[in-house]
Order: structure tokens, then C-alpha cells, then sequence
């Protein structure tokens, strides 16, 4: 009886653990969001063309949380010059010209599976480089792919304002 308690137990305590969230975050110890004015968002690398649209909300939902809006022309121009992307990563001296040019005191960069069932997302602080956080985002619920731009915003958005 006992050793039926405790692979049921066991058992709860596993499925209870995967209705939890399916994101992978990884964040500097202490890292708050709420440590950044400005926050930039480029648009993200995205095989069907919606990266622009991802990142718009992402700014759309950081500007209603009263973080500074990043102009993102201007962004986009120097991530453009410097050729810096998600996946290379992007270097000092252009972090310096974003925060020189924007304000910006971080950069969230990132781009979707060709399949959309994920999103990888860096934060990168302009001041000195660090990325600050790492995180694979995936869509809600039981959901095995993101259907929308606004959908894969909502998520990224939900992971940024949970940092602690």
C-alpha cells in the first residue's frame, strides 16, 4: 500500500509538473524587467515574413506597461548597418550606437521555428552587452504552434513581465 502512495504521488506530482508552462527561460540571477526604461525590439527572424508584425506588438504591449518607446526605424537601421541578427548575436559598438541613438537600455531579439511551434528570444542590455536572457517560447496551452503574430507577441511579452 505504501509503495502504491508513492508512485501515485509520484505520478501527480509528473503530470501536474507538465501542465506547467513548456517555456525554457534562461535569466541572469535578479534579472527585472522593470531594471530597463527603454526596451527595443527588433523585428524577429521569421520564415513566413511576420517577424515585423511579432515585434510591433511586442513594443505595442511594453509601451501600454509604460516602458520608454524605442523608435524602431532607427533601430532597425542600425541592426541593418551592423548586420546583426538572433542568431549571430550582435556586437559592442553597435549595442553602444542603439543606446546612444534610442535610449535603449535593452534589445529583445529573436526568431520563430519554420514550423512556428517555437519562438527563441535574447535580451541584451545595450549598456554592456550581456545577454541577460535566453528563453524558448512555445504556444499555450496544449497548442502546438502559434497561429498568429499577436499570439506569439501575447507569449514573448508573458515571459518578458515574468522575469524576477
Amino acid at each position: 500500500m505504501r509503495r502504491f502512495a508513492v508512485v501515485l504521488a509520484a505520478s501527480t506530482a509528473l503530470l501536474l509538473g507538465c501542465a506547467h508552462s513548456r517555456n525554457i527561460i534562461r535569466a541572469e540571477d535578479g534579472l527585472n524587467l522593470a531594471q530597463y526604461r527603454g526596451v527595443g525590439v527588433v523585428p524577429f527572424d521569421d520564415p513566413h515574413g511576420q517577424g515585423a508584425a511579432i515585434a510591433g506588438g511586442i513594443e505595442d504591449g511594453l509601451e501600454r506597461l509604460m516602458y520608454a518607446p524605442v523608435d524602431p526605424q532607427t533601430l532597425k537601421k542600425i541592426i541593418s548597418n551592423y548586420k546583426a541578427d538572433p542568431r549571430n548575436g550582435i556586437g559592442l559598438e553597435a549595442l553602444e550606437m542603439i543606446h546612444d541613438k534610442t535610449a535603449a537600455d535593452a534589445i529583445v531579439m529573436g526568431r520563430m521555428t519554420p514550423d512556428w511551434s517555437a519562438a527563441v528570444v535574447i535580451m541584451i542590455e545595450t549598456g554592456m552587452g550581456d545577454q541577460v536572457m535566453r528563453a524558448v517560447v512555445r504556444p499555450p496551452g496544449k497548442q502546438k504552434v502559434f497561429t498568429t503574430p499577436a499570439e506569439v507577441s501575447q507569449a514573448v511579452l508573458k515571459v518578458l513581465t515574468n522575469l524576477h
